[in-house]
């Protein structure tokens, strides 16, 4: 017992330091950034999704926003000043407990689901490219839709969550009284889902030092007086009549569905997995009673570039 409250304490400590360095840190950058990204524009008009959201974690949810985006500018040129907030909320986000950082879209391309889903594969080519270390959107296109993927910024894993204004009310993207000429494209580090005991079940094992820990959702869903986290998350979406799907619809599978399925049988918790990562982070349009997702992945510029590359 002893020895556990030490652990305890020194774990404490070096949370504490490291906080305290992470805060400098942010404070030392802060006049270089031209703005405070806890309270950008942006965030304001993220707010009422924020606020109504069927995630019981969102309203005290700790998020920083971008800078707004021009329309009048390339896509590269708006990705630019989206780095050095980004870049910094990935450096410090760990130890200031922050949940998500906010990229605003606005223009023709949110408005339907084929030319936002491109734009979104756009935007992560693009900011990798800026960044220059991960990998995760190099090489063949359809690695992108199999199990294993995740996208990568800064060193972190980080679950990328999107919400566009076609989606209707009874969808779980549904952005309330956001902008109709606005979409969002929200990055949440892995390390926020851990601190609320959340697992993201996308089949992922991801390394931490000392041992190996598996994403997978191993338990079937608790829908009459959930206690996990994640069971009272699913709960408070099915009760706003914005349910999603938690395991596959086998009856009628396309071929990729099969493919990755395939190879996930015999996984702990392959029935509880929706998934590949990439199926969630663009979401069908369709109501999610049943297994649908759309190939973004192969849409927009970067996506025609390498098709044509491949050619």
């Amino acid at each position: 017992m002893y020895f556990d409250c030490l652990n305890r304490s020194n774990n404490s400590f070096a949370q504490n330091s490291l906080s305290t360095a992470h805060r400098q840190k942010f404070v030392a950058a802060l006049p270089s950034l031209g703005f405070d990204p806890r309270s950008t524009p942006c965030l304001k008009r993220f707010q009422p999704l924020k606020e109504q959201s069927g995630c019981i974690f969102a309203k005290k949810a700790k998020v920083w926003g971008g800078p707004d985006w021009v329309e009048e500018l390339d896509l590269n040129s708006n990705l630019l000043r989206h780095m050095s907030a980004l870049s910094l909320f990935m450096d410090v986000g760990r130890g200031l407990g922050l949940d998500g950082y906010v990229l605003e879209i606005k223009g023709n391309k949110v408005k339907s689901l084929e030319s936002f889903g491109g734009l979104v594969m756009d935007v992560l080519c693009g900011l990798c490219e800026l960044e220059g270390r991960c990998g995760c959107m190099r090489g063949p296109l359809d690695r992108i839709g199999k199990f294993g993927w995740w996208f990568e910024f800064g060193r972190e894993q980080v679950f990328v969550t999107t919400f566009a204004p076609f989606y209707d009310r009874n969808h779980s993207r549904f952005q309330f009284d956001c902008p109709s000429d606005s979409a969002y494209v929200l990055f949440q580090p892995e390390y926020s889902f851990a601190r609320r005991d959340i697992s993201c079940g996308h089949g992922m094992i991801r390394v931490f030092p000392a041992k190996r820990i598996s994403l997978f959702s191993t338990e079937p869903t608790v829908w009459k007086n959930p206690t996990s986290a994640r069971d009272k998350v699913r709960c408070s979406f099915l009760n706003m009549s914005q349910n999603y799907v938690h395991r596959p619809d086998i009856d009628k599978p396309n071929e990729l569905f099969v493919e990755n399925w395939n190879k996930l049988k015999g996984s702990r918790g392959a029935e509880q997995n929706y998934g590949p990562t990439a199926w969630q982070l663009v979401k069908d349009t369709r109501h999610q009673g049943r297994q649908s997702y759309v190939e973004w992945w192969t849409w927009g510029q970067r996506a025609k570039r390498k098709q044509n590359v491949k050619k």
